[in-house]
């Protein structure tokens, strides 16, 4: 009787079929779908600096410029010497809530609303406030900071084309203007009357939509005497419910008085950040001193000017173009200092007063420490190699 075999094993030796792989390669071919996904994503982040790169020749001279759409005509701000904003004499507030005397919520959502507007640029939404009927209107500079395209929707749906009048980073306000002499203007109250306890509303856009949102809360603190950017603000406290999209619109007594715009600026100044029921507003005693002088001037005295606007580069650009961190220079003032001295558009700022400057936070606190006149040194980045310069800043 012969040697038996199982129906898998061959005099020839051990053949039985190859076990699959198709499992593996499908795990292959999602990872490889993966990674495409994510370089795709990273490649389209990078692609507003990397228009900006290479338009920039190797003597750091920009060599496109941004023109308006044809057919639509460049809106050019107008300023005025006279006093925009008044402060109208705010009663102390009760001390019960309701509040005996004030309005109701809806009493002052009504009388407010048609004054908030909505602020958009090409990267961020923010709330404005209107401050006459001839079109001026207050925000932060935080919403309008790079904007190349301002864009103001009014609450009864018009969509107007917005021109910076002029912008102040120290206290985070800024005033636009737009075409309309039916505006609805915005009643403004003395700060100095609040007290902590007191009740307050906040009307903002937090969806973007050109629909006031309301929120209410009490003033939980008023912050007097906080450093910001050498400049000393009132920073009052509130527990009323915002998000970055209201940030520029009013916060409002029980009289329907705007007492404060809410701003981010406390975030840097307090190093808070992501508390959940703390929002912070600047007073209206600054906000009129600034307003006006924005207005009437195009900028606030006694700031530091250095003239550039432009864009932090990060560690992922630093790593992605093989460049260092520090500010990317966009837009420079041909009467800076740092323009006289040889520095263009293209060349990326390192250093100012032996400071590292790696974003705007830092340069704009360093600049509120010097003063009018005072000479400091400069390192500037330009294809691949650092210069060192001395530079008069002024006001």
């Amino acid at each position: 009787m012969g040697k038996q075999f199982d129906d898998k094993t061959y005099q020839t030796g051990h053949t039985a079929p190859p076990k699959s792989r198709g499992g593996l390669i499908a795990i292959l071919l999602a990872v490889i779908i993966l990674l495409g996904g994510v370089i795709s994503i990273l490649g389209l982040l990078n692609i507003h600096l990397f228009r900006k790169l290479v338009s920039i020749d190797k003597e750091g001279v920009a060599l496109a410029e941004v023109l308006p759409d044809e057919g639509n005509s460049v809106l050019e701000p107008t300023r005025s010497g006279t006093d925009t904003v008044v402060l109208s004499n705010s009663p102390l507030s009760p001390d019960n809530i309701p509040q005996e005397g004030g309005l109701s919520l809806q009493e002052i959502y009504t009388k407010t609303v048609d004054s908030v507007v909505t602020v958009e640029t090409e990267s961020v939404v923010g709330t404005g406030i209107v401050l006459t009927a001839d079109g001026y209107i207050l925000t932060n500079s935080y919403v309008v900071r790079n904007a190349l395209d301002i864009q103001v929707k009014l609450n009864d749906g018009r969509q107007l084309k917005g021109a910076l009048v002029g912008k102040d980073s120290f206290s985070d306000l800024a005033v636009l203007q737009v075409q309309a002499n039916d505006l609805v203007p915005a009643s403004f109250g003395d700060s100095t009357s609040l007290r902590v306890g007191d009740a307050v509303v906040s009307i903002g856009n937090p969806i973007g939509d050109s629909a006031g949102s309301m929120s209410d809360g009490i003033v939980s603190a008023i912050n007097g005497n906080i450093e910001a950017g050498g400049s000393t603000l009132t920073l009052i406290q509130t527990n009323a419910s915002l998000n970055t999209k209201a940030i520029g619109g009013p916060l409002i007594n029980c009289y329907g008085q705007i007492v404060g715009i809410n701003t981010l600026c406390a975030v840097n100044v307090m190093s808070i950040t992501g508390n959940e029921g703390v929002s912070f507003a600047l007073d209206s005693v600054t906000v009129k001193q600034v307003a006006d002088q924005l207005i009437a001037q195009g900028f606030v005295s006694g700031r530091i000017y250095l003239g550039i606007q432009g864009h932090e580069i990060d560690e992922f650009y630093e790593n992605y173009y093989d460049i260092p961190q520090g500010i990317f220079i966009t837009e420079l003032d041909e009467n800076s200092g740092l323009y006289q001295r040889g520095v263009r558009e293209g060349d990326i700022l390192l250093n100012l007063a032996d400071t590292r400057i790696l974003d705007f936070d830092t340069l704009n606190n360093l600049l509120g420490e010097l003063i009018d006149g005072q000479e400091v040194t400069a390192v500037v980045y330009r294809d691949g190699t650092q210069y060192q310069l001395t530079v008069t800043v002024g006001d």
